[in-house]
This record gives structure tokens, sequence and C-alpha cells, in this order.
């Protein structure tokens, strides 16, 4: 049996170093340079009770690219919806400030104060199928664990 120890973004924090730092706008930006993978998922809880998520998830391995779009809304009194979509093309536009795939674009404004979300997925599939348009405002400073690269 092989004896393999767990890593964890926690984990690959360097002695002496904060286990959490202020993320800064590169933090936000698609790295893109080796094999590996990434995602960048934006959750929300509004007054009205609603909930959920939207996620775009890149990954580079042995020569392929894969696309991956998640989203989930809660709205009270109704089915959660769940839906995945798998994809092959992300366009990265804006210096990382703006990155779309079949059915989710996503776009940050300089600084990273705010995020414009466009879900269509969904729609897209099926006439009953969810289709959302939201927008991000930060309202105070994010927090990143680690050095934020893949490993």
């Amino acid at each position: 049996m092989v004896n393999k120890k767990t890593i964890t973004a926690a984990s690959l924090v360097h002695e002496g170093h904060p286990i959490a730092t202020q993320a800064v706008a590169s933090d936000f930006a698609w790295q893109r340079d080796s094999t590996g993978s990434e995602t960048q998922t934006m959750y929300f809880h509004l007054e009205n009770g609603c909930v959920g998520f939207v996620q775009i998830a890149w990954a580079y391995l042995a020569m392929t690219t894969t696309v991956e779009t998640n989203a989930m809304f809660y709205v009270p009194g109704h089915p959660c919806v769940f839906e995945t979509h798998n994809g092959h093309h992300l366009k990265v536009k804006k210096e990382s400030l703006e990155y779309e795939c079949k059915g989710l674009k996503m776009t940050w404004s300089e600084g990273h104060s705010r995020l414009q979300v466009k879900y269509t997925a969904g729609r897209e599939r099926s006439a009953s199928g969810v289709a959302a348009s939201f927008e991000f405002v930060r309202k105070s400073d994010g927090y990143k664990i680690g050095d934020a690269k893949n490993h």
C-alpha cells in the first residue's frame, strides 16, 4: 500500500507565512500557463431567500482543453435547479477580465469591484431551462489561501 500525504491549500503555505492573505486583482485572472485546472465560483444568498452559485471550470490535461459550467438556483417555494454543461471552448478576453463559453459569460470590471454574470446554458438546451443575469458588487476585500497556483 502506498502512503501518500494529503495535499490541501493550507498544507502548501510555507512555514512562517499566514494561511490567508488579502486577494489582489491578479488573483482573479486565469493563469492558463500549464497542465492543470482552474475554477471561478460565485455564490449568492439574496435577501428574498434565493440562493445558488454559478461556476466555470477550465482544465488542460494531456493536450485536451475542457470547460464545464455548473449552476444551482433555489427560490423558496420552487424546486431547486442544478445544471451542468460541458464544452471545449473557453474565450478569455480583456487581459482575463472577461471569459465565456457556451451558456455562461462572466465579466469583471477594472479593479475587480463588480462581476457581471450572464447564464443562458439551461435555456439553450430546453425552453424550460434556466437563464439568469445578475451582477455581484464587492463589498469587502477577498482573501486567498496559499499561493493560488495549481499543484
